[in-house]
């Protein structure tokens, strides 16, 4: 298997398509890529409204087929978003057509600065070798003392821990089950808040603990990837 961006990132990485691999206990499963829609999106955004109120503008980094900024959008935010994938982009929800572009964060410069850059399920997606690019991106889409929220798949333990040399090269067999959804990068939480402090952001403890009591009275409680072993708020 390789992980070539700009490549593996096509139709059939979305849902409905498939990838079959083998896990890391040698089962053989299926793997669904991600849905086009997400009403959970909608969740999220609820909770910026709620709890960022100088927040009106809103990057989203990552943005898949725009489902996150369809739903700021509804909400009265002004949100724009862009993707690697052209597949994600050309046939993106259609309330957020006009909205959402083609780019890739390690080459590419952001169009504006927002009050909040989000990265839902992202930065697992890139190499260590571009990390510092990606991070200069986001960074640089954010408007002085806005904010960075991101949520990250993190390390549970340490046979999931992964980075993958280059796009140029196979990924090892034992972690196909790993690259097949296209996680390239696998840190512990902690190592992710040292690269956020390292590029300028200070950790906003409390909105991340106003997260988490939130999801639990929400329909996030039993989502796992919306744990605080994976969200990151931090502030510019």
């Amino acid at each position: 298997m390789e992980v070539k961006p700009s490549d593996f990132y096509s139709e059939d990485y979305f849902f409905p398509k498939t990838r079959h691999y083998t896990d890391e206990f040698g089962v053989d499963r299926t793997y669904y890529g991600p849905s086009k829609e997400w009403d959970g999106f909608g969740l999220i955004v609820s909770f910026i409204k709620e709890n960022f109120p100088e927040v009106t503008t809103i990057s989203d980094i990552g943005c898949s087929a725009g489902s996150f900024t369809d739903h700021a959008i509804r909400q009265g935010f002004d949100s724009i978003g862009c993707d690697i994938s052209r597949f994600a982009i050309n046939n993106c929800v259609p309330g957020a057509k006009g909205k959402v572009r083609i780019s890739d964060i390690t080459k590419d410069r952001p169009v504006r600065q927002s009050h909040m850059a989000i990265a839902l399920d992202l930065m697992e997606h890139i190499y260590e070798k571009d990390l510092n690019k990606a991070m200069d991106f986001i960074t640089n889409s954010i408007v002085p003392n806005g904010y960075f929220f991101a949520c990250i798949a993190t390390c549970r333990h340490e046979s999931e821990l992964f980075q993958h040399s280059s796009e140029n090269d196979p990924v090892p067999i034992n972690k196909n089950w790993l690259a097949v959804s296209g996680h390239v990068n696998i840190k512990w939480y902690e190592d992710w808040m040292k690269i956020m402090t390292m590029h300028g952001f200070t950790p906003d403890f409390e909105k991340m603990f106003k997260f988490q009591l939130w999801r639990t009275r929400n329909d996030l409680a039993t989502t796992e990837s919306w744990s605080q072993r994976n969200v990151y708020i931090g502030r510019k």
